[in-house]
């Protein structure tokens, strides 16, 4: 007897984790519909209003403050934060592009504690901290991590290489085995499309 009312509360107890579990999952979804939303009409047509992205903002930190890891959610959020950056840019305003980088960079340091094994946050993470500091030891740290975790994706390799070819080239020496796999990865056989957007990167072949 004991045993069935112990066997019977053990499927209790798993059945209300699953309960709350789901519960939270359809609450989040709900709670950052605006920012899965406008993540995706991003990555449909390249862009979305700047309004657009301001009105989303008290969303990103949200995500941050109440310590949002789903990784949907966390990856939607930091296209809108580097969009977000794009656009402060370009108005050629000091105060504002400050603010945007401490921003994305706080927001970077969550989605790495979210997720750590992700090139491509390593990667982003590294061209906000070149956007602030001059510290290569760090910058070849980040971007090394990225090499690693991201080895084969190609929009992953051309941003390092857009971060590669704008930082000093003592970056190059500092993480010469990233750098090299990279490079590696360019030249040979089967990344024809992106050794055309990085035409000076390969030897030339007769």
């Amino acid at each position: 007897m004991r045993a069935t009312i112990f066997a019977a509360a053990i499927v209790m107890a798993a059945s209300l984790l699953v309960l709350s579990y789901a519960f939270k999952e359809t609450w989040y979804s709900s709670r950052f519909a605006n920012v899965l939303s406008i993540a995706q009409d991003l990555d449909t047509y390249g862009s979305v209003p700047n309004e657009t992205l301001l009105a989303s903002m008290d969303s990103l930190s949200e995500i941050v403050d109440d310590n949002v890891c789903r990784s949907d959610i966390v990856k939607a959020g930091m296209s809108l934060v580097l969009k977000d950056l794009d656009y402060r840019y370009q108005l050629q305003e000091i105060a504002s592009r400050s603010n945007g980088l401490i921003f994305a960079e706080r927001y970077l340091r969550h989605a790495l504690k979210c997720l750590p094994v992700d090139g491509n946050v390593w990667l982003r993470f590294a061209m906000v901290r070149y956007a602030r500091t001059s510290d290569l030891d760090e910058l070849a740290h980040s971007i090394s991590l990225s090499q690693q975790l991201a080895p084969a994706e190609e929009n992953i390799i051309l941003g390092r290489f857009a971060l590669w070819n704008s930082a000093p080239a003592q970056l190059q020496q500092k993480a010469a085995a990233a750098y090299n796999a990279d490079k590696n990865a360019v030249c040979g056989s089967r990344w024809n499309l992106v050794r055309k957007q990085l035409p000076d990167l390969c030897p030339k072949t007769s």
